[in-house]
């Protein structure tokens, strides 16, 4: 999660000034000074390898303060460029716009279109958000105007829509939880299913002859392939541009352990999101833990010390209260909606 400017002392004690692209190309044990998401030094070691993949051994974990409202069953929050977070209050049936400040804003929707436990929310390469509207069984979008449509389904009709996300080209990916497949709906409008027959199991393959058991959370990264957080299979899944779905992390049990692909264990992964260089981070939800994907397939806990609370301070003490929806910034920073705190967490 390194975007900005960046010293390095080396194990000889030398200072060494380089771009994240060099980054890249080092291995060895480094201690970082990083200057970035909010502007504050941060003091780490990294264990670079030499695959390329960067892996912290720390991070803060703080609670984002809301003006003039409470949150009840926080299940989606997003971030645009500009810094404003996108969250969907479930229970409340309404999406909050909160800016770097603090304050506070409602998208607002004319009777006809009320919201019914919306979930998973994203933004869109122009600014526009796209809203799970799960009780509903459909997808909303919003326009920078305001504007309200109602994205095509597939028939059968959606059911129990949860995560979505959206790619440079505006096509949008949706975990089409209670279907078991992930499905797109095209910048034009046209709807496909991009994997899964619709049978609850975990089976690899192409397109609809792979299986997912619930899939909750979907992330699309910049080469155009997609990340499951395979919920009920306690797995995370790649499709890549063929549509051929993997396994790439997770044994199939419910558990916990940190390990290389499918050593690693999950319980619950739920949310999921991809950064600028290839780490893949997941809301492990009922292990109240964040935990990252490296390129590598090496597995780490970001934050979370598996105990259910409410706890600010290092990624190691941090707790979280089943953590659901997560985004990412172009700082790199982290932002967790945690649902049983009623709380948005940020890390960096």
């Amino acid at each position: 999660m390194i975007h900005h400017s960046v010293q390095i002392q080396d194990q000889k004690g030398e200072m060494l000034s380089i771009s994240r692209r060099h980054i890249l190309a080092l291995s060895g044990l480094f201690s970082v000074q990083i200057f970035g998401c909010g502007g504050d030094a941060v003091h780490a070691s990294f264990n670079q390898s030499s695959s390329g993949a960067i892996i912290p051994l720390s991070g803060a974990v703080t609670t984002i303060g809301i003006t003039g409202t409470t949150l009840n069953d926080p299940k989606g929050v997003a971030v645009n460029t500009s810094g404003e977070l996108y969250i969907s209050d479930s229970q409340n049936d309404r999406i909050l716009v909160v800016s770097s400040g603090g304050i506070l804003d409602l998208i607002t929707l004319s009777p006809t279109l009320a919201l019914n436990d919306p979930r998973g929310v994203a933004i869109g390469p122009d600014g526009s958000s796209y809203v799970a509207d799960t009780g509903s069984n459909r997808i909303l979008k919003i326009d920078t105007s305001g504007a309200v449509s109602i994205l095509p389904s597939p028939l059968p009709l959606h059911n129990i829509p949860c995560g979505l996300a959206v790619d440079r080209n505006d096509n949008v990916y949706i975990a089409d939880s209670g279907r078991n497949r992930i499905i797109k709906i095209s910048s034009a409008g046209l709807v496909t299913t991009v994997a899964g027959s619709g049978t609850p199991s975990l089976t690899n393959g192409n397109g609809m002859a792979a299986d997912f058991k619930f899939p909750t959370g979907v992330a699309v990264d910049a080469q155009g392939d997609l990340y499951i957080a395979d919920a009920e299979n306690h797995v995370v899944r790649k499709i890549d541009a063929n549509g051929d779905v993997t396994t790439i992390a997770g044994s199939g049990s419910a558990g916990f352990s940190d390990g290389n692909g499918t050593t690693a264990q999950f319980n619950y992964p739920w949310g999921i999101v991809s950064d600028s260089i290839g780490n893949i981070y997941i809301t492990d939800r009922d292990n109240n833990r964040i935990r990252k994907l490296a390129a590598n397939g090496d597995v780490t806990t970001v934050a979370g010390s598996g105990i259910s609370g409410l706890a600010d301070g290092p990624g190691a003490t941090a707790q979280f209260n089943m953590p659901t929806a997560i985004s990412i910034d172009g700082n790199g920073c982290l932002y967790v909606a945690d649902m049983g705190n009623n709380a948005i967490r940020k890390i960096t």
